[in-house]
């Protein structure tokens, strides 16, 4: 690899890792990949270890007071998930009124004490955990004041308010942050932590648990977590069932023994919802938010089941990509375009596709825009670099031989710069020759400057078939035309593509006929062609001297080919080719009669084959 592909690569290298491994345009487009994996990733199925109890639209017609009334239904509904055996239940609902109070604007009677009394009793039993939130004021966490009503546990141990906030980043839920406080303000735990480390008997005022098998310390950032899908996964009872004498059957029963129970509201009106990346995703579909009673729930499902994400720290992820940068910037320097083009079409496939098996086979959340643009732009950085090289070099060659060489040998050069020495090598080509038939005797008949008209118009149309089949035009020499396929450039099917020019130079015949009426004396021959076709291995390259050379193919294949070629007017044909060019060509041809001539120069007969050219074209 060149010194300035080298430098190439380590810029576009630094500066893509710099710039992907950086919080910037692409965080927020990375997050959104990685919501993808989590709709297209197999369903993490709920582990049935946590139930929610729905404050549903049925559950508001069947109750049918006032929410700041309903602090009764709450203690029953709280008194009856205990019944059937959960181990802990949580309140995802933060009071805005206290209904004593609001009772106590109004009357002085003993309901305006006493109305609120059962569900006080029932927030001071040790398996009740009560939410409120938490804010920023100053860059300090501020905890939401409690209303009077439970306001008695505010003060007591940890273990009993937790803080109802989720890791919210650009309106998408991806995890919880396991505590919120400071020195001056005291410490919450996270309603998801708090009511796993309640499920398993663990001490709410540790600094680390044990939860599925994994630690969880107060001071961890946020925690990502596998959700189990969109809103409806977790299993739910409606609230209602739990407050309605009779009405909770034996299968709510049965989904709540044993189980962590969250109450919170699930009603079309409530403003408690959220988007998870199950519904923020590349997949088409419009979002369907979760309430939040839910996504805690789920959130405490993932904790226990130890279903949780992680990501590299940024120096790791930095280093990686310059590395990768170094690594694909060093192979983009040694191979061709094609090569290299092909390896950055594969970096774009794979790395979502090793994104999307990290995630799902190691929860492990791994870049997908950053490598590619790594990738992507170490290989402009290599590739500009390259080019501003091979620009130069392409314009010097140019200059040297443009002016004395056909376009495809000046091609060849470029692609080979070590073909400017003098010599050549042998290389398997099939050579064509075509000659004007008469044309000595049309010379001396016709005005010269209708032999130049005729002859240029002529060599126009010859030319053309051999250019478009990728011949070489080698020279011309007087009327006669010497064409070489398989030279400079190279042509796996040299034969097939001589043959190919050989009827389309047959089929020029007719038109300059039609152009040439009119233009001349009708009692003239008609105008008429001979092509000669020979395949063989002459040696092919350089000749001449220092100050003047000519890229040309000499041996004795190019004197059969010429032999053959003045064969046609023995033959009575316009296309003769050799044996040897038949049994080169790679597709089926349409053969005419064979024959075996002497060729002038050769010892033994040739055997040679016409080729006919009035056919329709094969498309």
């Amino acid at each position: 690899m060149a010194r300035n592909e080298l430098t190439g690569a380590l810029i576009g290298a630094v500066v893509a890792a710099v710039i992907a491994a950086s919080a910037g345009p692409l965080t927020s487009a990375e997050d959104r990949i990685t919501d993808t994996w989590h709709t297209l990733a197999p369903p993490v199925p709920a582990s049935g270890a946590v139930v929610v109890v729905a404050m549903d639209d049925e559950s508001l017609t069947r109750l049918t007071e006032p929410l700041v009334f309903w602090g009764p239904h709450l203690a029953t509904a709280i008194r009856a998930a205990r019944d059937a055996g959960a181990t802990v239940i949580g309140l995802d609902y933060t009071f805005e009124t206290d209904a004593e109070d609001f009772l106590g604007a109004y009357c002085d009677g003993p309901i305006a004490r006493t109305w609120d009394g059962p569900l006080r009793e029932q927030l001071t039993q040790p398996d009740v955990i009560v939410s409120t939130t938490a804010t920023t004021v100053g860059g300090q966490p501020k905890i939401k004041d409690l209303l009077p009503l439970h306001a008695a546990l505010a003060r007591p141990a940890i273990g009993r308010v937790a803080v109802a906030n989720l890791s919210d980043r650009d309106g998408v839920l991806r995890g919880v942050f396991p505590a919120f406080g400071s020195a001056e303000v005291p410490r919450r735990l996270a309603l998801s932590v708090l009511l796993a480390v309640h499920h398993l008997g663990l001490d709410p005022a540790a600094e680390a648990w044990t939860i599925g098998g994994r630690q969880v310390h107060v001071a961890d950032p946020a925690i990502e977590i596998v959700w189990s899908g969109p809103t409806g996964t977790v299993p739910s009872v409606p609230f209602w069932r739990l407050v309605v004498p009779g009405a909770l059957g034996p299968e709510d029963a049965a989904l709540l023994d044993g189980s962590v129970v969250l109450m919170g509201a699930a009603d079309t009106g409530s403003k408690d919802v959220f988007l998870t990346p199950h519904d923020n995703a590349f997949v088409g579909r419009p979002p369907r938010p979760i309430y939040g009673v839910e996504a805690h729930a789920q959130a405490v499902d993932a904790l226990l089941a130890g279903a949780r994400l992680y990501r590299a720290p940024w120096w790791a992820a930095a280093s990686a990509l310059v590395a990768l940068g170094l690594a694909v910037g060093g192979w983009f320097g040694r191979v061709r375009l094609r090569t290299a083009s092909v390896t950055l079409g594969a970096a774009v496939a794979l790395v979502p596709a090793g994104s999307f098996a990290a995630f799902t086979l190691g929860s492990v959340i791994t870049p997908t825009l950053a490598p590619t643009l790594v990738v992507g732009v170490t290989f402009a950085g290599v590739y500009v670099a390259r080019y501003r090289r091979e620009l130069t070099e392409r314009a010097r060659i140019r200059r040297l031989f443009e002016r004395y060489v056909s376009d495809d040998v000046v091609e060849e050069l470029l692609r080979s710069p070590d073909a400017l020495e003098l010599g050549g090598q042998r290389r398997e080509v099939t050579i064509l020759f075509t000659d004007i038939r008469g044309f000595t005797g049309l010379s001396e008949r016709l005005p010269a400057e209708q032999v130049m008209e005729l002859l240029n118009a002529w060599l126009d149309r010859a030319c053309r078939p051999v250019l478009d089949n990728g011949g070489h035009i080698d020279k011309f020499s007087g009327d006669g035309i010497m064409a070489v396929f398989g030279a400079p450039a190279r042509h796996d099917d040299h034969a097939d593509r001589a043959v190919r020019a050989a009827i389309g130079i047959a089929r020029e015949v007719d038109a300059v006929r039609e152009w040439l009426e009119g233009k001349v004396d009708p009692s003239l021959p008609a105008f008429d062609v001979g092509v000669g076709l020979h395949t063989g291995a002459p040696v092919v390259g350089n000749v001449g001297f220092e100050r003047r050379t000519e890229y040309t193919v000499i041996g004795d294949p190019v004197n059969v080919a010429a032999r053959i070629e003045s064969l046609t007017r023995t033959v009575g044909c316009r296309i003769l080719v050799s044996r040897a060019v038949v049994e080169a060509t790679r597709q089926p041809l349409v053969l005419g009669p064979s024959h075996q001539l002497d060729v002038k120069g050769r010892l033994g007969k040739v055997d040679v084959i016409e080729i006919p050219y009035d056919l329709p074209s094969r498309s």
